[in-house]
Parts: C-alpha cells; sequence; structure tokens
C-alpha cells in the first residue's frame, strides 16, 4: 500500500523499499504525541561554578519557584533553573520569560531590589 501511494507521486518503488527498510524499525519506538523538544546546549561545569559562587542562593530560589518550571527554552536558557541563575546575577531580565504575566515579572524585580 505505502508503495502505491509512493509510485503515484512519482517516487522510485527501490527509494520507497530503503526508506521503509530503514525506518520502519525506528518508527515504532516513538508513540504519537510523545515528540518534543530538547535542548540541543549545556551549560559547562565550569561555567555553572563560577555563576554558582556569583549567586545568592536564597533570591535565586525565590525566583526560580516564580518561574513557570516548563524548561521551554523560548528565553534562550535551556531550563527555568539556567533563566533564575541569569536574572540572579543580572545577565538576564525577567521580560524574557513568555509565560510568565507582569504580576511575576514585577514579583521578580522586587525580589532583586531587596539586598
Amino acid at each position: 500500500m505505502w508503495r502505491h501511494r509512493g509510485m503515484r507521486r512519482g517516487i522510485c518503488s527501490r527509494w520507497l523499499a530503503y526508506r521503509y527498510a530503514l525506518f520502519h524499525p525506528i518508527t515504532p519506538m516513538y508513540p504519537i504525541g510523545s515528540y518534543y523538544l530538547k535542548p540541543r546546549f549545556r551549560v559547562s561545569s565550569s561555567n555553572n561554578n563560577e555563576l554558582r559562587n556569583r549567586v545568592d542562593e536564597e533570591k535565586l530560589q525565590q525566583i526560580y519557584h516564580l518561574l513557570p518550571h516548563r524548561n521551554c527554552g523560548l528565553c534562550g536558557y535551556s531550563s527555568c533553573r539556567d533563566l533564575a541563575y541569569a536574572i540572579v546575577t543580572g545577565d538576564a531580565s525577567p521580560d524574557l520569560c513568555r509565560m510568565i504575566d507582569d504580576r511575576i515579572k514585577r514579583e521578580i524585580k522586587e525580589i532583586l531590589d531587596r539586598r
């Protein structure tokens, strides 16, 4: 059946057989609806250690708990925890997160203003 559909579209039957043999054993491992984006980059451990030394842990925890914990990557960071580090160190602003509303952004700015 898959050959007939491909041949109607002008695809060579040998190419279709090759693709079927190549991808058919792989595809049952991926059930429909389980696809998601994985971060393709990681922060190296040396950068993490340097960053942890500069960060106030209490502020970091408070800001991290206000973030949505989705790790979507829309802000440019691989996880919400990395974004919280960047916000506390001053490398990023709370406006980068698109999942939180203005009320939470104000709360984050209030946490940052405390000394």
